[in-house]
């Protein structure tokens, strides 16, 4: 860029590198989508071959969800809860049960998978929201959701 030039000549020469550092900022962004492996077939299948991988992360995610079943029902898990609650004399009058789903823990609190039985406020309410977790061999640990 030419500082001794008249303006004209400056805004003219600053217009042309802008345009440039658009057509190179385009390319860039180009090169790098092309060179994406992608991760989806036109099938909607994942683009990795049939068993790569497959078994990456089992500590973690424990079997394939097609092949586990839970030991104790949800149902079972419900009377469970309904049990403890009604035991530890724990009010749940303005709350009522707004899930129960299934989870894993790795080891946080007691690895396994179980049961989150969680209660929400009747009314608006911040915090305070009961909750437990019922694991398979019918342990139970409340959980307090909020402040």
């Amino acid at each position: 860029m030419n500082w001794t030039a008249a303006p004209a000549e400056i805004e003219e020469d600053t217009f042309r590198s802008g345009g440039d550092r658009w057509i190179l900022c385009l390319f860039l962004l180009l090169t790098l989508f092309f060179s994406m492996p992608p991760f989806l077939s036109a099938a909607g299948e994942p683009s990795e071959p049939a068993g790569k991988d497959q078994n990456r992360y089992p500590q973690i995610l424990g079997p394939s969800p097609g092949s586990f079943r839970p030991e104790l029902s949800p149902e079972e898990a419900l009377k469970i809860a309904e049990r403890y609650v009604r035991e530890k004399k724990v009010d749940l009058s303005r709350q009522y049960i707004h899930f129960i789903r299934l989870d894993y823990d790795p080891g946080v609190k007691k690895q396994g998978y179980y049961w989150r039985v969680h209660w929400k406020w009747s009314s608006p309410g911040m915090g305070g929201e009961y909750g437990l977790r019922i694991y398979m061999d019918k342990t139970v640990l409340p959980e307090i959701a909020g402040p």
